[in-house]
């Protein structure tokens, strides 16, 4: 069914001036049959352009994810390497702290020795 099968679609097409089609300048709608075709034309070329633009659109989010997971990663590994070198040096810290409290006693008895001559 189409408008003009309705009495207010007469009546608006009788006020215009107009009756047999919708669209009075398009030669390509002889009539009901037209009316259909072109609307089932657009809803799949509507479907289409859908379609593609959801593959398009999908197609640079996972882009975007992989270069985000990427730069994720890369900031991991940076912060994995960070504390192998801080282990590192709580190690060489201890060993330090080791001679350092050598070298004190060490210190400390030269000090002895030195008060017993003067």
């Amino acid at each position: 069914m189409s408008l003009w099968d309705f009495p207010q679609g007469l009546f608006f097409a009788e006020k215009l001036g107009r009756s047999g089609t919708f669209f009075p300048l398009c030669s390509f709608c002889p009539g009901k049959e037209g009316e259909y075709e072109i609307g089932l034309a657009l809803s799949v070329l509507g479907g289409l352009l859908g379609v593609l633009s959801f593959v398009q659109s999908r197609d640079k989010s996972v882009e975007k994810d992989a270069a985000w997971r990427g730069g994720v990663d890369a900031k991991l590994d940076m912060i994995l390497g960070m504390q192998k070198d801080l282990e590192g040096i709580k190690a060489s810290l201890k060993d330090h702290e080791g001679r350092l409290s050598a070298v004190e006693s060490s210190a400390k008895s030269a000090h002895h020795r030195l008060d017993e001559y003067a």
